[in-house]
């Protein structure tokens, strides 16, 4: 008995799908049940197994904004305008640089 259930999970095994590294999709962080059917056919009732559907997907870190945070300010004396340096949190620490008009105050933090 314990045979043909591993001979069947082998064979389960072999039929799925495989996808290559690079193509793979992120991993799926919601599932959704899909029950199985039942046939009557003549005398004998056919089974489907109930099978699983991703609902939702996570998100790559790479593809989500991130809040830079407010590095530094100046003014350019020439044009009066103000120099706002936002940093990305992170090992990497990019900055980006963003210039404001004269009224405006630099803000705490921005997407970037």
């Amino acid at each position: 008995m314990i045979a043909c259930i591993r001979i069947l999970l082998a064979t389960i095994l072999l039929m799925l799908p495989l996808a290559p590294a690079a193509a793979q999709e992120p991993p799926c962080i919601r599932w959704q049940m899909v029950p199985g059917t039942s046939e009557q056919t003549g005398r004998l009732r056919n089974f489907s197994l109930p099978t699983w559907q991703c609902r939702e997907r996570a998100v790559r870190p790479s593809e989500k904004p991130v809040a830079c945070q407010l590095y530094s300010k100046t003014v350019d004396r020439a044009t009066g305008t103000k120099i706002c340096t936002y940093r990305k949190p992170g090992i990497s620490g990019d900055q980006k640089t963003v210039s404001v008009p004269v009224g405006l105050d630099c803000s705490a933090q921005i997407r970037c």
